[in-house]
C-alpha cells in the first residue's frame, strides 16, 4: 500500500475554538472546530483518503476491502480497526472524563 493523505472528519461542539480552521487548515463548513479526528475508522466519522488509486474511499473501505494486504495475514481486527487519532481544540478548560470498560 502507498502513503497516503487522509481528509480528517470534523467535530462540532460548543467548547470548540478556532485554531483547527486557522493553524491547522482543517477545513470545515462550521464556524468552530473542535475536534479533527485525522484517523478514523469509527463509524460516527471515517476519514477519506485523498490521493491515489484509492481517492474518495473511506479508511475503513480501504482497509477491509484487502484485509491481508492492509492489516497483514494475521491481523487480529477483523471486523473493526480500533484507533482514534484526533487534535482537540477546547476554548476553555475540560472537564477530566474517564471511559472504563465493562
Amino acid at each position: 500500500m502507498y502513503p497516503i493523505l487522509l481528509k480528517p472528519t470534523t467535530k462540532n461542539y460548543i467548547w470548540g475554538g478556532t485554531r483547527l480552521k486557522s493553524e491547522f487548515s482543517i477545513e470545515s463548513e462550521d464556524a468552530i472546530v473542535a475536534e479533527a479526528w485525522m484517523l478514523s475508522c469509527n463509524p460516527a466519522g471515517t476519514s477519506t483518503i485523498m490521493n491515489g488509486p484509492l481517492a474518495g474511499m473511506t479508511l475503513a473501505d480501504a482497509l477491509f476491502s484487502e484485509l491481508e494486504n492492509t492489516l497483514g495475514r494475521n491481523n487480529a481486527f477483523t471486523t473493526f480497526f480500533p484507533i482514534l487519532i484526533k487534535f482537540i481544540d477546547a476554548r476553555s478548560d475540560l472537564s477530566i472524563q474517564v471511559h472504563p470498560g465493562n
